[in-house]
């Protein structure tokens, strides 16, 4: 039996999950790296770049791609994939950097195959293989996380003298278990987290701290830059604070000075902010361990200073000064036997000479001039330090740190994005089409729907549309409501829920057109076309008591998710504002799905068709207003909307009562607006 693979398979159903597991690989390299492999006795880093080896080798090919009669060989594919000269250089260039290493080194076979894998690892993320939004949570995720064990660990060692090591010495790969030890220098502690090395641990971080201050997408996430800055300054590496404060230092003078905002403060304003920082400053080197963590990086402790330590130029004679023509040039491809530390510019010259060295410096040239952004050049400039101070020369380094910025620079510029605006009235249209396709479904499969809030008071007193108003909304009673979600298909339109798409962060559902695209101003978004949403029914308990607890757990639940979801430049008085920023911060490691799911959980507590009271209790006021009596519900009737018959609620008029009050009075003509953030484009396809 002849065996054959089954590449439409691959396409519709493992390249998903290859290309998932391919992000993670990329965004948790250096911690990967460290780990080991008992059996084989080596890295899991190493053991999943040659897993994933194959999958990039074939992406690179084109060979997940739907066949193309104008890709007639992989020459042509690469000029179509990479669409300009710039990009063609930019691969060529990382080619022979890593050809370079491939024939300068002395390490074998092993070193090679390594370099050979990282030049089709980086030539994929050229060609698109990487996005650069996923690779952003990841790695401001995995950072965060790390930043809570590093507090655990600086709180149990000063609180409690208890010293922590979370990854157990087996599982740590043989080369690095020199650095597991419990870091500690005239009481000073050193926490790492899952790094071992606080270097290790900054260098990680420090990437986190560019990506959350400069994000691809121009929002700032002020909170988690923060917290990420805590943990670096808490490990006490020189590195580390010196990075911390120039990352900072650079995004203030950006942000207010080049930008003028600063111009809208007085100078009062600017003195008193000035003294509240230096008297802060004074009281925080009151506490011991950071006094002595500053002074270890800008004065000495036990004869040692961090950054003149780390700068290495004390033994530029001896690394360098007695090198000969030839060997200054191209190397003596192999690593230097000192008994000092050298860091990765010295390392290099020393293995690859100033020929590899120009080599290197010119692909993050290349970067730096392909797309000027401050990401870009925030994440080329903070790895150029790293290079200059740490010990910065391997190939999965290399690739990681590449990675990272390379996943920028391949990004279409704002150019090439723009698309043609839906208008609201095309909003109308399109979302009447969708309510036509689901009414006909529902009446088809026996499945109960209504016209809900602003979208029943229309049909009611404008037969259609408020005319100020562009949205509709349907509700269904629970059980209705999950066979529509298990049963609903169309060609035109596509149903989003949680179950369908992870980083869906409603309760409810929604069904989208495809050939459209809506950008809400919201927080991890997802994206869809325009919509109509569908609201499930819950029920509550009948009992006032029980009612008002029930609605309590699930205001809490709404309210995390809605924090998880607000804007941070969400307009808010000052005690909101710390809010939101200390609830994003403890909730940056919380799944949106994880809030979605545990909403659901809770709201089903009490069964529609068991209970007397009952609302659509996951809509954006889950705090008593929707509860109506379910009798509200029960017998829909047809009525006219637009040039249609839907169904709305049998006691329509009891409901819009209930829900507005005066439903037929018009509101004054300033509030006649719409209440919807968001904007929508055709995709053009």
């Amino acid at each position: 039996m002849k065996f054959k693979i089954n590449k439409e398979w691959m396409r519709t159903k493992g390249t998903p999950l290859a290309s998932e597991l391919f992000h993670y690989y990329v965004g948790l390299m250096p911690f990967l790296y460290l780990l080991n492999i008992p059996i084989v006795n080596i890295s899991l880093g190493t053991l999943l770049l040659f897993l994933f080896l194959p999958y990039s080798a074939l992406f690179v090919l084109g060979w997940f791609k739907e066949n193309d009669k104008k890709t007639k060989n992989l020459w042509t594919w690469i000029e179509q994939k990479l669409k300009s000269p710039g990009k063609l250089v930019g691969m060529l260039l990382f080619a022979a950097f890593y050809l370079y290493i491939c024939i300068r080194s002395s390490s074998g076979l092993s070193s090679i195959v390594m370099s050979l894998a990282a030049l089709v690892h980086l030539w994929g993320m050229l060609c698109g293989s990487i996005q650069r939004k996923k690779l952003h949570r990841i790695l401001v995720t995995y950072a965060m996380i790390n930043v809570g064990l590093v507090v655990i660990q600086t709180v149990a060692f000063y609180l409690l003298d208890y010293r922590i090591q979370y990854l157990p010495q087996v599982l740590v790969h043989q080369q690095f278990r020199e650095s597991f030890v419990f870091r500690e220098i005239h009481g000073l502690f050193r926490p790492s987290a899952l790094f071992l090395e606080p270097s290790h641990f900054v260098q990680y971080c420090c990437f986190a701290l560019i990506s959350s201050l400069f994000p691809a997408d121009g929002k700032t996430e002020l909170e988690s830059s923060i917290v990420i800055a805590i943990g670096c300054v808490l490990t006490t590496s020189g590195m580390g604070i010196g990075l911390v404060f120039g990352i900072a230092v650079w995004y203030f003078v950006l942000k207010y000075l080049v930008t003028g905002k600063i111009k809208n403060y007085r100078l009062k304003q600017i003195l008193a902010f000035a003294f509240a920082c230096i008297v802060g400053l004074f009281l925080i080197l009151q506490i011991p361990f950071i006094k002595t963590a500053l002074m270890r990086v800008f004065s000495s402790v036990d004869g040692y200073n961090a950054i003149i330590g780390r700068l290495g130029f004390w033994k530029l004679e001896d690394t360098v000064g007695t090198m000969g023509i030839i060997p200054l040039l191209f190397g003596y491809s192999s690593a230097a036997e000192f008994g000092f530390y050298l860091t990765g510019l010295f390392d290099t010259i020393y293995k690859f000479g100033l020929v590899g060295l120009l080599l290197f410096f010119s692909c993050f040239g290349w970067l730096m001039h392909c797309k000027k952004n401050n990401y870009v050049w925030g994440a080329c400039l903070t790895f150029l330090v790293l290079f200059v101070v740490a010990h910065l020369t391997s190939v999965f380094a290399q690739i990681f740190y590449f990675g990272l910025v390379i996943a920028d620079v391949i990004a279409k510029p704002d150019s090439e994005q723009q698309k043609e605006e839906v208008t609201s009235d095309q909003v109308k249209e399109i979302s009447y089409g969708i309510l036509r396709d689901v009414a006909a479904f529902c009446d088809e499969n026996h499945i109960q729907y209504s016209l809900a809030c602003g979208t029943a008071l229309g049909a009611i007193r404008h037969n259609g549309f408020i005319p100020w108003d562009d949205d509709i909304d349907i509700c269904m009673p629970r059980a209705d409501y999950e066979r529509f979600l298990d049963m609903y298909v169309s060609e035109k339109y596509a149903l989003y829920d949680v179950r369908y798409d992870k980083n869906y962060s409603y309760a409810f559902a929604k069904v989208c057109d495809k050939n459209t695209e809506l950008f809400e101003h919201i927080e991890s978004p997802c994206k869809f076309g325009v919509y109509i949403d569908v609201f499930p029914l819950d029920g509550v308990p009948e009992d006032e008591a029980l009612r008002k607890k029930h609605m309590k757990k699930l205001s809490w639940d709404f309210r995390l998710l809605a924090w998880k979801r607000m804007p941070k430049d969400k307009k808010l008085n000052l005690l909101h504002k710390v809010i939101l920023i200390l609830a994003k911060s403890v909730l940056h490691v919380v799944p949106v799905r994880f809030l979605v799911w545990q909403l659901e959980h809770d709201v089903k507590k009490y069964s529609y068709a068991r209970s007397r009271y009952v609302g659509h209790l996951v809509s954006p006021s889950p705090w008593g207003t929707d509860i109506k009596p379910k009798d509200v519900f029960e017998n829909p009737e047809l009525h006219v909307f637009e040039d249609g018959m839907f169904f709305v609620p049998g006691n329509v008029h009891e409901y819009l009562t209930l829900e507005y009050g005066n439903y037929m009075k018009l509101p004054p003509v300033e509030k006649q607006v719409a209440k919807h953030e968001f904007s929508a484009y055709y995709k053009g396809e």
